[in-house]
């Protein structure tokens, strides 16, 4: 009778660890519906907490050399987020996908149909987005907007994981606001209309941006958004939204400082700056900073920025934590920057008004021979703390990136200042485009597109904002779209491969436009040779190293071609001497840096161990003869009639063939 009841308590004990924080059975039972348990996950455990007054419930399944089952659900049994995803060694060979992307996007929808089919009805699933992801383990990312009166709302979302390989979903996750309320968008006015509320609420402005060439601040003219903001859909008024100012202007200062590198006090090339001891005097003689005789220094370092100004960097300390930092001129004094990460913890609060007042008060004692360039000061609420920004403004335009900006604690302490201002040439606006040429520019080339936005906790209404595909930056004189660092924005053309219904590469050129990979964008003659800046992008699409992240919808911007360029060198892949965008590439030169790309340079480097099966090898150049033996062992390029035509350009079709053959290795 003992061994029985020893027996029973040891069944029970499992129950009465299952059965956590009394997860009621309908839970389990609908969730149970709709999601199959798999074999062999025997281990239950359960959770719950509260999320704004709703009792979550984090579900797990488990089981020896099983992918664990993990389900959030809510109290009515609904899924929240689903995740059964099976541990892979991280490897950076890429393959192609088992399942296409139309595949995915049905498995997807099919999915969610089972898991949320409450809220399908409120879902786009006709034209969900579709990306290929080719990470550990390579998979497609589904997302599905809500849609409400034919309008997309995009902060109400569903995801959905598809594994390429094995066309199951793995991972699920809903974002979805229940309570949500949604203005009538029934009486929205039409797109004509909404242009000119849009002129007359929100505008465009002329203003100077920056960009940095050789290492200098260059300015340039553009129009651009007066306003942060949109317009409301039916009734026309402007949504104006506070203007982003960001509390990490010292450390931009800092670092653009830095990149010149630190030089010693001692140097014969500082001669006659102000010494580390005077400049350390006059930053604690600045009653604003309260830097007392507590803060010790600990450092004191000089530099000298593009515009051959010495600056001289300053650490106190009176802790680890408690330190100050001060970048001043070493001629003039200026204070360009300042930094006290601690304050004391706030005991009072000071009014927005009172934190402008610190900031004016500070401007006109110490930057009078600025002030009268200063804009009107903005000012927000970040972290705890007030944010102004005094903006410079040229002729009555302002400049982006210059001016003076301030963090002020809510006890009026000033956390941090940093000052920017380049000595540099303005462009003159008389050359730039009238303002209603601006207009039809914008309108043509940014436009404005027609959304749900959230304007508080609850309520969400149309609003028409400008198109969220561009950066809504126009050239002041030429009418172009800018990128954010002033090069022409990517054209987000159409993707039509010309002739591929007849062509010999169509199922290859299918198949890795599932994954993503395209030869450049717009109309693409597959018989063209390719340029040597469209086979680099290839290449980064099966290359075995860490590749920059680029936006792969669109032709690539100066800054993305750059940054491949600088990873292929890096990687052994090409020589610097090589590089030549818009040149044509040979087969015996595209082999090479494809086995380069894929890890294989030293195999195909090792003298004396591969047999050619080209007729035409004499025409090889010798150093290369390795690459081209290896690639045909790989069977990456086949060659016609026995021949592999070293010296020939590559044509579009081809190099998608090696990429193909590659990714669809055994």
């Amino acid at each position: 009778m003992k061994k029985l009841i020893i027996i029973l308590m040891l069944l029970w004990l499992p129950l009465c660890v299952f059965a956590a924080d009394n997860l009621p059975q309908s839970i389990i039972d609908s969730i149970k519906d709709k999601i199959e348990i798999g074999d062999g996950l025997d281990t239950f455990k359960s959770n719950s907490n509260t999320v704004n007054g709703k009792t979550l419930w984090s579900l797990s399944w488990s089981g020896e050399n099983k992918p664990p089952l993990n389900i959030t659900a809510d109290e009515n049994g609904t899924i929240i987020s689903f995740s059964n995803v099976q541990q892979v060694k991280i490897n950076n060979t890429k393959h192609l996908p088992k399942i296409s992307k139309i595949e995915a996007s049905q498995t997807a929808a099919t999915f969610v149909v089972l898991v949320a089919n409450d809220i399908i009805g409120q879902l786009d699933t006709a034209t969900p987005s579709t990306i290929y992801d080719s990470g550990n383990p390579p998979g497609y990312n589904v997302r599905f907007v809500r849609r409400v009166d034919s309008i997309n709302y995009d902060g109400d979302t569903v995801f959905v994981w598809v594994d390429a390989q094995t066309g199951k979903v793995t991972r699920y996750n809903r974002n979805f606001n229940m309570d949500a309320q949604f203005a009538s968008a029934k009486n929205v006015i039409d797109y004509k209309l909404a242009q000119q509320k849009f002129i007359e609420n929100i505008g465009i402005e002329l203003r100077y941006n920056k960009k940095i060439i050789d290492e200098k601040a260059v300015p340039y003219l553009v129009y651009t958004s007066a306003k942060s903001g949109a317009i409301d859909a039916v009734t026309g008024g402007a949504l104006v939204t506070q203007k982003y100012i960001g509390t990490d202007g010292y450390f931009d200062i800092q670092e653009m400082y830095q990149k010149s590198g630190a030089m010693a006090s001692g140097s014969s090339e500082v001669s006659g700056l102000m010494s580390g001891g005077e400049a350390q005097l006059y930053a604690r003689d600045i009653p604003e900073l309260k830097i007392d005789d507590s803060y010790k220094i600990l450092q004191a370092l000089y530099y000298k920025n593009t515009d051959a100004q010495y600056l001289i960097t300053l650490k106190f300390a009176k802790s680890d934590e408690d330190f100050i930092e001060v970048i001043l001129d070493a001629k003039t004094k200026e204070l360009k920057a300042f930094l006290r990460p601690k304050t004391p913890v706030a005991t009072t609060s000071i009014t927005e008004a009172e934190a402008k007042n610190i900031s004016e008060v500070y401007a006109k004692k110490y930057m009078q021979s600025y002030y009268a360039n200063f804009s009107t000061p903005q000012i927000a609420k970040a972290n705890g703390s007030y944010v102004v920004l005094f903006e410079r403004q040229v002729s009555g335009i302002p400049y982006k990136s210059n001016g003076m900006h301030f963090v002020i604690d809510m006890s009026g302490n000033i956390i941090s200042i940093s000052f920017a201002w380049d000595n540099v040439e303005f462009p003159k606006p008389e050359l730039t485009l009238t303002k209603a040429s601006a207009y039809e520019s914008f309108f043509k080339n940014v436009g404005l597109e027609l959304k749900f936005m959230k304007i508080d906790a609850v309520n969400i209404v149309p609003v028409y904002t400008t198109s969220t595909s561009s950066t809504g930056i126009i050239d002041a004189k030429t009418g172009e779209i800018l990128a954010y660092d002033g090069t022409p924005a990517k054209k987000r053309q159409r993707l039509a491969y010309v002739g591929l219904d007849t062509h010999y590469s169509k199922e290859q050129v299918t198949a890795l436009a599932d994954c993503d990979i395209y030869v450049s964008q717009g109309d693409v003659v597959l018989d063209d040779d390719i340029k040597q800046k469209d086979y680099i992008r290839l290449l980064a699409t099966i290359s075995t190293k860490r590749m920059p992240i680029y936006e792969k919808f669109g032709t690539l911007t100066d800054v993305e071609l750059d940054m491949l360029y600088n990873a292929l060198v890096t990687n052994g892949v090409m020589e610097r001497s090589e590089i030549a965008p818009d040149s044509l590439v040979t087969r015996e030169q595209a082999v090479k840096y494809f086995i380069r790309a894929v890890g294989y340079k030293n195999v195909a480097e090792l003298q004396g161990i591969f047999k050619m099966a080209f007729l035409d090898e004499g025409e090889m150049s010798p150093e290369l003869y390795g690459y081209v033996a290896l690639a045909k062992g790989l069977k990456l390029i086949v060659g016609s009639e026995g021949y592999f035509w070293p010296k020939r350009f590559l044509t579009n079709a081809d190099s998608l063939i090696m990429v193909y053959n590659y990714m669809n290795r055994g």
